[in-house]
């Protein structure tokens, strides 16, 4: 369980850099 957890929360803070380099594009 450990393992798959540090996975998804890695996929999650990429996908939320991803998010925050769009939003300040938009700016």
């Amino acid at each position: 369980e450990k393992g798959s957890n540090e996975i998804i929360l890695k996929a999650m803070g990429r996908a939320i850099n991803k998010t925050v380099m769009i939003v300040e594009l938009i700016k």
